[in-house]
């Protein structure tokens, strides 16, 4: 350990969570996820609950994340997001029917 002004740091590096393990964690979570939003129908918020302190014991933000990183991953690329989906303008034709109706 070094002490630089009151602060400990260690010098070992590679101490931490294993990465594999977490991917695998992270992969059974949102097997768990899937299955219980879309094969049970069950609510995402209770879902997230349930998930939370029944099965993997870490925070509802903490699930909430790993599922939005899912999303944006597809087997070792990133996929584009959809854009939003914006109201076309009326054109002439419902504008008449409009007018008609008032």
């Amino acid at each position: 350990m070094i002490r630089t002004k009151g602060i400990c740091k260690s010098k070992s590096p590679g101490k931490g969570r294993n990465k594999e393990l977490m991917n695998l964690r992270d992969e059974k979570l949102l097997q768990r996820y899937y299955e219980l939003t879309e094969v049970e129908n069950m609510r995402f918020d209770r879902a997230l609950k349930y998930l939370s302190r029944e099965e993997f014991f870490i925070s509802e933000a903490r699930i909430m994340s790993i599922v939005r990183r899912s999303y944006k991953r597809q087997e070792g690329g990133y996929i584009i997001p959809p854009s939003r989906i914006r109201k076309p303008p009326l054109t002439d034709e419902p504008q008449e029917v409009l007018r008609e109706l008032v």
